[in-house]
């Protein structure tokens, strides 16, 4: 259902991305000669509006490139549509890796360990770790943790050879790193918004400005800032930071 969804956002972006570029080329198409006497001149003064900057703000956090469509710069936003369909199309890849593997190595160990039913992620990892269920219970013993004991009933298993267990647990590994890849592209989506969205705004503000409009004094700002998490000159890591003032 989740992959449903991402490939038909993919579609959809697609789609609009498509269309946008067509409407962008048929307006950068030579127009007829407009008159400049001063009655005309004055209906395409009136037929110009202001730009509000909370709208397009609110566009391209919506979809990127949206607010900038809305400035009448779509030039810059076509860069932030493209890279939201990259995001999207990276999510969906990295979302089928994760899923394969994991199909590989749940089949793994129905085969060669024994193991029946669905189990929780934690099952999984514990039986990459020991090669079967009577090890696994006798560590436990030996560490005082009576909790965290196997029921042989429900959760037996017993690797064929090491091999074998060594083989699922690459298998595991690179199903969660794949998994976890994906909250790299959702933090990247979120950045890809904010600069869209930044972007917008210093748009609309320069529409506004060249027409002789008043702005809405919105003003947005992204900070990547240095984090410390010790007592230690050196920063551990790199905080972002995206600031609204009206």
């Amino acid at each position: 259902m989740a992959m449903r969804l991402v490939f038909s956002s993919i579609l959809l972006l697609g789609l609009l991305f498509s269309s946008v570029s067509l409407f962008a080329q048929s307006r950068s198409e030579p127009r007829p000669m407009i008159s400049t006497e001063p009655s005309n001149r004055s209906l395409l003064e009136a037929s110009v509006q202001p730009k509000s900057a909370l709208v397009g703000a609110a566009l391209s956090l919506l979809l990127p490139g949206m607010g900038e469509i809305y400035a009448g710069s779509f030039q810059s936003g076509r860069y932030f549509l493209g890279a939201e369909i990259a995001i999207l199309l990276g999510i969906g890849t990295q979302y089928v890796r994760g899923s394969s593997f994991e199909s590989d190595y749940k089949v793994l160990a129905r085969t060669n360990a024994g193991v029946s039913g669905d189990k929780d992620e934690q099952f999984w990892r514990d039986i990459s770790s020991f090669s079967s269920i009577d090890d696994f219970n006798a560590d436990r013993l030996r560490n005082r943790d009576f909790g965290r004991l196997y029921n042989p009933q429900t959760h037996f298993w017993q690797w064929n050879s090491e091999a074998d267990r060594r083989q699922f647990r690459d298998l595991r590994i690179q199903s969660d790193k794949a998994y976890q890849s994906i909250y790299y592209f959702l933090a990247a989506m979120g950045i890809n918004r904010v600069l869209s969205m930044i972007n917008a705004v210093r748009g609309i503000n320069t529409f506004n400005e060249t027409h002789g409009f008043s702005n809405d004094d919105l003003e947005t700002s992204l900070y990547f800032l240095p984090e410390h998490r010790a007592a230690s000159p050196i920063p551990d890591g790199i905080r972002a930071e995206f600031r609204v003032s009206f």
